[in-house]
């Protein structure tokens, strides 16, 4: 597989992967886009362009950490665990744990989207703003999910202090987080598939300009 086919199959694996990641669609609290997959579709993603940009394989294992911790919690979910995971001192430690997760992901996200945004400059044209897209959604992105992590924490902490308080606040503030984020979400996707769309339109020029073979020169009669 050539560069360009490997950096055009591993952009398009973590634009699916973050398809999977940024929703969620549940039935009976059973989320019908795994997280878990979308992890393992943007791991693959990495691996992929890995090789082109060193630096992406430091990513690769926060990705199976966090495919793994999202393949536990979806499976607990749907075997109905989470029950036994929610009681007494368990329920203590799975909500530092699952914050400490987040922390992850956020770190992971932010990193990611960085190294894309430099795929974009190298792959858009002079006047494309493709990379500060990618840039301005995930400076959005870290805003919005770092207060996910400080209400999770403010939860933990406050827990049976107040409760009326800081239930009307946490709300107030986890609906214009949602709302945020949704767009947010909205903005990165269409940006990671107008990134595969550039790629791959870059790579069909080059193909082009590679096989474009000038037309053979008329003799001249005069000449002859």
């Amino acid at each position: 597989m050539t560069e360009n086919n490997s950096l055009l199959s591993g952009i398009t694996r973590i634009a699916w992967g973050f398809v999977f990641i940024l929703f969620n669609f549940s039935i009976n609290e059973i989320d019908l886009i795994p997280d878990f997959i979308g992890y393992i579709s943007v791991a693959m993603g990495i691996v992929c362009i890995g090789d082109i940009l060193g630096h992406l394989k430091l990513l690769k294992p926060l990705s199976v950490i966090l495919s793994v911790w999202t393949a536990i919690m979806w499976f607990s979910e749907a075997l109905t665990l989470t029950s036994l995971l929610s009681a007494g001192y368990a329920s203590a430690v799975m909500g530092y744990l699952s914050t400490a997760m987040q922390v992850v992901v956020l770190i992971f996200t932010i990193a990611l989207l960085t190294d894309l945004s430099t795929v974009a400059v190298k792959h858009q044209k002079a006047d494309g703003n493709l990379d500060r897209k990618l840039i301005v959604a995930r400076n959005i992105y870290a805003v919005c999910y770092s207060v996910n992590i400080g209400m999770s924490l403010a939860a933990l902490l406050t827990k049976n202090v107040y409760p009326s308080i800081f239930t009307g606040l946490l709300t107030a503030l986890s609906i214009a987080s949602a709302i945020v984020m949704f767009v947010t979400m909205i903005i990165i996707l269409i940006a990671l598939f107008s990134l595969r769309k550039t790629i791959k339109d870059s790579q069909t020029a080059t193909l082009s300009a590679t096989y474009n073979i000038p037309p053979f020169e008329t003799e001249d009669p005069k000449n002859t």
